[in-house]
C-alpha cells in the first residue's frame, strides 16, 4: 500500500488559494502600516504561514535513535579546522592549491573568475569569519559604554530605563520573536526547547552550571545556565540566482553573503533580547550545535538525502539554520512532515550527480556507522 504523506483537505486547499480572512487582504491589495510591535505581532507575518502541502507532526519524518546518539565533539573537530586532520599539512597543501588554482583562473581572466568576480566574492565575505569586527562572540556583540560617547550605553537594558523585563506568554514571545526575527534578517524561525534529548544537538564543548548566566571560560569550552532554555533556530537562505551564475566565485559570493547576513542577524537578535531582559547565547554560524538537527527539530524542514536541511520553502537552498540559546520562554514548533523524506527516496538526483559519489543511493535512508565520515558524525542518524 502506497503512503502518502500530508494530504490536504478542502478548507486548506481554499486557504491555500487565498481565500481565507488574510488571503483576502492580501488580493484587495491593501497595505496596512503597523504602528508598533503588537500590531505586527496580530498580523499574518507573526504565524509560521507554512506551505498548504505541510503539516505538523509530533516527531521528525526521519526517525532518530536518541539512545545511541553521541554528542558532537565542537566545530574544532570539523574538516575546516587543520588540527582535526591526521595530517594537518595535508589540510594546508589543499589550500595551496585552491589558491594557486584560483590565482592562476583570476590571472587568466576566467569568466566567474576575474578580478571583479573575485573583488565581488571578496567583498561578500564581510562580516563573516574572524574577518571583521561583526563576528559575533558567545555572549553576543560589544554593548559595553564608549568613553567618548554621551550615552552610558550603546544599546539600553529594562534596568536602563528603570523597568522590570518583558513579561509575554511563550505563544506572545513566539509571535514576537518572530516577526522581529523576519525584520531582523531571518527568512523564517523556528524554537526548540533544550531537553535530555535536544541537548544532544548541542556541541560538546558546551556545558552546564548552576549558575545565573553563562559565560565563557576562554579555555575552549562555554558555559550554559542549567535553566529552561529554548534554541531559537532562524533560516537564513541564499541567492539561488548567484548560487547559479557561474562554476566558483558567484557560488562564493552567495555562500559569503549569506553568513555575513547571518552574523549581522546574531548581532541584532541578541541586542534585541538583551534590551527585552533575556540572555542569549551563540555568536557566530559554528557557534551551538547542529544546525541540521535543530532545523528538523523546529520544524524548518525535512532531512534530506544529501545529509542538509530540506525547505519545503526554499528546497536545499539555505546556508544555514543559525542558533541562539536563550532563557525566554517560547512556545515550540513542531517537526514538519511535507512529503520531502519519501520524495528523496526516489529521486536520487543529488546522489547521481554527486561527482565523489560520497551521497548514498539506497531507497531508504542509511545509518552507516562503519565509515571514517560517519565516525566523525559521533552517531548522529542519519548523517543529520
Amino acid at each position: 500500500m502506497t503512503k502518502y504523506h500530508s494530504t490536504v483537505g478542502r478548507r486548506d486547499f481554499m486557504k491555500m488559494l487565498g481565500m481565507g480572512a488574510a488571503g483576502a487582504a492580501t488580493l484587495g491589495g491593501a497595505t496596512k502600516a503597523f504602528a508598533d510591535l503588537d500590531e505586527m505581532m496580530d498580523s499574518p507575518y507573526a504565524e509560521r504561514n507554512l506551505p498548504w502541502w505541510v503539516k505538523e507532526v509530533d516527531e521528525p519524518t526521519i526517525e532518530i535513535d536518541w539512545d545511541n546518539m553521541e554528542v558532537f565533539p565542537g566545530p574544532h573537530k570539523t574538516l575546516f579546522n587543520p588540527m582535526s586532520w591526521e595530517n594537518p599539512q595535508d589540510w594546508m597543501d589543499i589550500r595551496d592549491n585552491n589558491i594557486a588554482s584560483t590565482t592562476e583562473k583570476v590571472r587568466n581572466n576566467e569568466p566567474g573568475y576575474s578580478l571583479r568576480d573575485r573583488a565581488l566574492a571578496d567583498a561578500n565575505c564581510w562580516g563573516w569569519g574572524t574577518n571583521t569586527a561583526l563576528q559575533p562572540s558567545w555572549t553576543g556583540p560589544d554593548v559595553q559604554a564608549n568613553p567618548d560617547w554621551e550615552h552610558p550605553t550603546m544599546f539600553y537594558t529594562p534596568k536602563d530605563f528603570g523597568v522590570p523585563a518583558h513579561k509575554g506568554t511563550p505563544e506572545e514571545n513566539s509571535r514576537m520573536l518572530r516577526v522581529a526575527g523576519r525584520v531582523l534578517g531571518a527568512a523564517d524561525m523556528g524554537f526548540v526547547k533544550l531537553d535530555e534529548r535536544t541537548k544532544k544537538l548541542l556541541y560538546g564543548n558546551l556545558r552546564f552550571e548552576n549558575v545565573e548566566r553563562g559565560y565563557d571560560p576562554k579555555d575552549g569550552t562555554f558555559v550554559l545556565p542549567d535553566k529552561d532554555l529554548w534554541v531559537v533556530c532562524a533560516v537564513i537562505p541564499q541567492s539561488l540566482w548567484m548560487a547559479q551564475h557561474t562554476d566558483r566565485m558567484s557560488w562564493a559570493a552567495a555562500n559569503t553573503a549569506a553568513y555575513s547576513r547571518a552574523n549581522i542577524y546574531s548581532n541584532r537578535i541578541n541586542v534585541f533580547l538583551r534590551g527585552l531582559g533575556y540572555q542569549f547565547y551563540g555568536g557566530g554560524t559554528a557557534a551551538i550545535g547542529r544546525s541540521v538537527g535543530f532545523g528538523i527539530m523546529s520544524g524548518m524542514g525535512e532531512y534530506g538525502r544529501a545529509g542538509i536541511l530540506v525547505s519545503p520553502q526554499w528546497g536545499t537552498n539555505i546556508r544555514t539554520v543559525h542558533l541562539t540559546v536563550t532563557d525566554m520562554p517560547l512556545a515550540e514548533t513542531k517537526p514538519i512532515d511535507a512529503g520531502i523524506l519519501e520524495f528523496c527516496k526516489t529521486c536520487k538526483k543529488c546522489a547521481e550527480m554527486c561527482p565523489s559519489g560520497a551521497i548514498p543511493t539506497a531507497d531508504e535512508p542509511w545509518w552507516g556507522r562503519k565509515t571514517l565520515a560517519s565516525q566523525r558524525l559521533q552517531g548522529l542518524v542519519p548523517r543529520c
